[in-house]
């Protein structure tokens, strides 16, 4: 039986880091059941010992809570890892990380009723099938009489409700991530990027001209869009359909000084990174 060392913590990518440990920790609890089973019966253990290791065998028993939430955790932290990767890229802009974010939040949007196909907990639920593992109905509370008083959770709370929570809270963390600050940016770049007239790309970049160069920068910025136009270097072609390929033909198409070049270099300068992917996985872990 092979044994999964957990990943060493590196101050960089916590969604992976928090992914590779979550997958050592899932390899390695077969072996960690067997241990605590084994602790129970070994009769040089303490009363300590073996009632530490029942609450270990009773939080992580096969088709328990913790199981599902286990996987549930790897399915979404593999599609923030991806999110977190895209916006670590060289020669990316804005678009293409609310791109990147929008795959994510569909992603996770499969997930709020159903396992997510082909992901960890769907795996867990055709294995517990085959083998032939009844699944309790966790939804039917069972009333309890507690010894103490509990001022925070009175019963169990139903699986299916604390899942679709899970699920819904991080979808909708996600889909609120540069929306504040730069959505109104992403929008104006979209639209100068789809232009395809020349009064639509003058109409479109104008006021980001004028706030970035001055009203005097507004009538050469129509210039060199006329200019480009004429010359049939715009629109880009049809089959250039990624953003950031239609702002790196904008830079090879026109002059470098020109006030068309200086404010499509403003918008790639505006480079994404993963402070937004990373805040987003501390405030969930918290």
């Amino acid at each position: 039986m092979s044994i999964y060392w957990l990943p060493a913590y590196f101050e960089v990518r916590f969604a992976e880091h928090l992914l590779n440990l979550s997958k050592a920790l899932w390899k390695n609890l077969p072996c960690m059941q067997i241990h605590w089973q084994s602790i129970i019966e070994s009769s040089d253990s303490t009363k300590i010992e073996k009632a530490t290791a029942k609450g270990f065998l009773s939080t992580w028993k096969n088709n328990g809570d913790q199981q599902h939430l286990t996987c549930i955790m790897m399915d979404i932290l593999r599609d923030i890892e991806k999110l977190q990767k895209d916006s670590q890229k060289s020669k990316i802009i804005m678009t293409d990380i609310e791109l990147s974010k929008k795959v994510a939040v569909d992603s996770i949007t499969l997930m709020e009723n159903e396992p997510y196909p082909g992901g960890n907990e769907e795996k867990l639920m055709n294995c517990l099938a085959d083998e032939n593992i009844e699944e309790t109905n966790t939804d039917i509370v069972e009333e309890v009489l507690r010894e103490r008083r509990n001022y925070f959770v009175s019963t169990k709370r139903y699986w299916s409700a604390v899942r679709k929570e899970i699920v819904l809270s991080c979808k909708e963390f996600l889909s609120q991530r540069l929306t504040a600050d730069q959505e109104n940016i992403i929008e104006r770049m979209n639209k100068f990027i789809e232009a395809r007239s020349s009064i639509e790309t003058i109409q479109t970049g104008r006021t980001d001209v004028l706030n970035l160069f001055g009203e005097h920068a507004v009538s050469c910025f129509t210039d060199d869009v006329i200019s480009l136009y004429a010359a049939d270097k715009l629109p880009p072609p049809l089959e250039i359909n990624n953003s950031t390929a239609k702002m790196y033909h904008f830079l090879q198409v026109s002059t470098q000084s020109s006030i068309f070049s200086k404010l499509v270099q403003s918008f790639i300068s505006l480079t994404p990174h993963s402070a937004g992917p990373e805040r987003a996985v501390s405030v969930i872990r918290h």
